[in-house]
Parts: structure tokens; sequence; C-alpha cells
């Protein structure tokens, strides 16, 4: 009898200890802070959801395509102080809030949330929507902490397309045989 309950008690302690260890998260963010005293700081994140899980929208700041916005991530921009203004590029039959404009101020945090949500209806397609909002620094830091910091450099849509240049005399939206690449090259 005693036997068994020593037993019991390891695997209650393995047990204990294994979910403890399943359990804990762990801390990536890491806050930057404006390079001069003339910037602000504008961080934009997208919580893990698995609702749009694979869809990746495209962040455009002031009209210049920026980055994709991936699941369970997080990136940023030091600004110039003044006006600002983020779209999201998505595919058609999204809804959502994809605009939104802030007015920095030097020296200053902002935070911005890209949403998702994936509504059902009864004999309706599905309701997908994606949103960008500005959020408050206590609520944001909470939430970012667990993302995955992204760049530029890691950005799956920055490095799908490699620079080309088209040949000399070949303007590059007509069609020339010139411009195409043998596959068998290196």
């Amino acid at each position: 009898m005693q036997y068994n309950q020593k037993l019991i008690f390891i695997a209650l302690a393995f047990t204990s200890l294994f979910f403890t260890g399943c359990s804990s998260n762990k801390v990536t963010f890491v806050a930057v802070k404006p390079a001069n005293h003339t910037e602000s700081v504008v961080y934009i994140y997208r919580p893990s959801l698995l609702a749009n899980l694979i869809i990746t929208p495209e962040l455009i700041h002031n009209g210049v395509k920026k980055m994709g916005i991936s699941n369970n991530s997080y990136t940023f921009m030091r600004l110039p102080a003044g006006k600002h203004t983020f779209n999201l590029k998505l595919p058609e039959r999204y809804s959502g809030t994809q605009s939104l404009t802030i007015n920095t101020i030097p020296d200053k945090t902002y935070f911005l949330k890209v949403s998702t949500t994936l509504t059902f209806a009864k004999n309706k397609p599905y309701g997908r929507a994606f949103s960008i909002s500005h959020i408050p620094s206590e609520l944001a830091l909470n939430e970012i902490q667990q993302l995955k910091l992204t760049d530029k450099s890691q950005n799956k849509t920055a490095k799908k397309l490699k620079p080309f240049n088209a040949p000399e005399g070949v303007e590059d939206d007509q069609f020339s045989i010139n411009k195409t690449r043998n596959p068998f090259s290196k």
C-alpha cells in the first residue's frame, strides 16, 4: 500500500511539473526607443488567432507598401512626428476598418493592432474581417509580449520578388523575348 502511495505521489509531481513547464510563456518582445528626439516609434502587431490564420494583409504606410503582417507577429517603425496613414491591403470580400490615421508626437510610442474575425451565419457565406486600431499602451504591452518580431528581411512578402532590370531599349510594361529567363541557367 505504501508503495502505491509513493508511485502516485511521483506521478502527480511529474505531471504538475510537466504542465507547469508547458504553461510558461516566453517573453520575446523588446522595446525600442526613437533614434532621435524628433521621432516616434509605432508598433504594428497581430495577435495569434486561428481565424484567418493563413491570410497576411499587406501594410501600407502613407501610400507605400511596407510588408505583410502575419499571424502572431509584430513590427515597428521609427517615424518623424506628424500625420501618418496606415492601410491594410486585403483580398476581396473582407470588411472592417482597413485604414487608420494617427498624428504622432516626438519621443512617444504608439501601438496599432491588426485584428481579425471570422463569422458564420445561416445561409450566408463566411463573414471575414480585418481591422487596424490604435490600442492603449498598457493593453498593447500585455498582448505583444509573446509575439515574434518580423522585419523586412524576415518577411515573406518582401522576399517574394527580386528586382528585375529590363534590357536596354525594352520598356518594363512591354512584352519582349529579351525579358524571359532560362530556367536552367544559373
